[in-house]
C-alpha cells in the first residue's frame, strides 16, 4: 500500500503492474507501466518520498534465470518506472528490503532454500538523498540524547555490508 487505500501489485509470472484502489465500495484495478522484466519474489518498498522501490527477483521461481539485480522505482504521480543502479547479488526467495530511519533501504538475503544461500546485505541510497551536484545531503541522526545532525557519506551505488551483518 503506497497510499491509504491504494495498492501497487507487482511481480509473479509477468511484468505487469496494477494499482488497486480500495477507497470506494468496489475495488478498482488500473494497469500502470510494466516492470522492465519478470520478477518473481520481488520486494517492494515504499520510499520516504512516496515512490515505490522494486528490488530482486528472477524470471523463474527461485532460480538464477534472468535475475534482475537493478533497482526500479515507480512514481505514483506518473505511473512510470525508472531503472536505477544494480545490486551485486541475486535477491530471490526469502529476500527483504526495508526502509531505514535515514531514508536509505536495506536489501538483504534471498535464495535459501534454493540455488544459493545469500546471507549478505546491501544498502540502497535513493536519489532524494543527493543534491543536484551528486553530493550527499545531511541526514538527521536519531538519538536518545540531544545531538546535532550529522552527515552520512553515501554513494549512488549500493554498498555491500560485511557478511556478518546479514
Amino acid at each position: 500500500m503506497f497510499r491509504p487505500g491504494r495498492i501497487l501489485s507487482i511481480g509473479g509470472g509477468t511484468r505487469s503492474a496494477v494499482v488497486i484502489d480500495v477507497t470506494g465500495g468496489q475495488p478498482i484495478v488500473t494497469a500502470t507501466q510494466p516492470l522492465s522484466s519478470v520478477r518473481q519474489w520481488v520486494s517492494a518498498t515504499v520510499l520516504a518520498d512516496g515512490r515505490v522501490l522494486a528490488t530482486g527477483g528472477s524470471a523463474v521461481d527461485n532460480q538464477l534465470t534472468d535475475v534482475n539485480n537493478s533497482a526500479e522505482i515507480w512514481d505514483p504521480a506518473t505511473g512510470q518506472w525508472t531503472v536505477g543502479p544494480s545490486g551485486s547479488r541475486a535477491r530471490l526467495y526469502h529476500s527483504t528490503a526495508l526502509l531505514l530511519p535515514d531514508a536509505s533501504v536495506l536489501v538483504a538475503g534471498g535464495g535459501a532454500p534454493g540455488p544459493l544461500v545469500n546471507r549478505h546485505a546491501e544498502i540502497y541510497y535513493p536519489s532524494y538523498l543527493f543534491d543536484a551536484s551528486d553530493n550527499s545531503r545531511p541526514v538527521p541522526w536519531w538519538s536518545t540524547r540531544r545531538t546535532p545532525s550529522r552527515s552520512v557519506r553515501r554513494s549512488r551505488s549500493p554498498s555491500a555490508l560485511p557478511t556478518s551483518v546479514a
